[in-house]
């Protein structure tokens, strides 16, 4: 949206400020960009403001919700995709718009290969031994054969919006076995609660494209995990809509 305001948070160190107060020339470290944030969705904004071609502008990988928080919302390769409530898939436009999503551009920079089977906690656990999960933003691809991966979506919200605690109650969950996919995601430090999720959130994908969702749990058989580390974040709020409307300072 042209009328948003566009926020960013970048680490000193990446931009290199100078003794004299200069700044040196950014570094090429790609950013994870927001389309609205957490909080407001959290409060019921299910409103979609923000078009894909906007989310493609700056990024080709990602995750988030999409207009009346109808499914979920997964970026993969620069192609987006809506899963829903009733286990089908959809490939979405340009013009399709989502009320919030995050997004980067992906290109890795280190890889592990995981054989299982590993549960969901040991497999962060470990991944966190490797990372600086206090302070830095990362985007995690675990691509590979799954023992299992529960993901769920939501029905279609309709006005007066409720908020996602309550919707969340009502979610379709799906328990697939066995099963070839990727799941999309970031790891977010604490200090980013009011923008994003803390800790990992991933979106699922299977290979078929066939199914897919807001992932709840998994248990990995064997993968392959690229880390992108990220050098700050953006935060483009929606011009219009019930964003405005919405308590941003309640919410947590």
């Amino acid at each position: 949206m042209t009328n948003g305001l566009l926020f960013t948070v970048v680490p000193l160190m990446a931009l290199g400020v100078c003794a004299m107060g200069a700044i040196a020339s950014p570094g090429k470290k790609a950013v994870l960009y927001h389309a609205s944030f957490r909080t407001p969705y959290q409060a019921g904004v299910y409103e979609g403001v923000i078009p894909m071609e906007r989310l493609r502008a700056n990024g080709d990988f990602g995750l988030g919700a999409t207009h009346e928080n109808d499914g979920e919302l997964v970026a993969l390769g620069g192609t987006f995709w809506r899963s829903r409530a009733d286990g089908t898939m959809q490939e979405l436009g340009p013009n399709d718009t989502t009320p919030y999503a995050v997004m980067t551009f992906f290109r890795p920079e280190r890889t592990l290969r995981i054989r299982g089977p590993i549960t969901q906690q040991e497999l962060e656990k470990k991944l966190d031994a490797e990372l600086d999960p206090d302070h830095r933003i990362y985007a995690v691809r675990i691509r590979g054969r799954f023992v299992h991966v529960e993901a769920g979506n939501g029905e279609p919200q309709e006005k007066p919006y409720r908020p996602l605690e309550d919707v969340l109650r009502e979610y379709q969950w799906r328990s697939y076995k066995a099963t070839d996919g990727t799941l999309v995601g970031f790891r977010c430090p604490e200090y980013m609660r009011r923008f994003d999720r803390v800790g990992y959130h991933f979106h699922y994908l299977s290979d078929d494209k066939k199914a897919g969702g807001h992932v709840n749990g998994y248990a990995v058989d064997d993968v392959e995990v690229a880390i992108q580390e990220l050098g700050g974040f953006t935060v483009d709020t929606p011009g219009h809509g019930d964003f405005y409307g919405a308590d941003l300072v309640t919410q947590r």
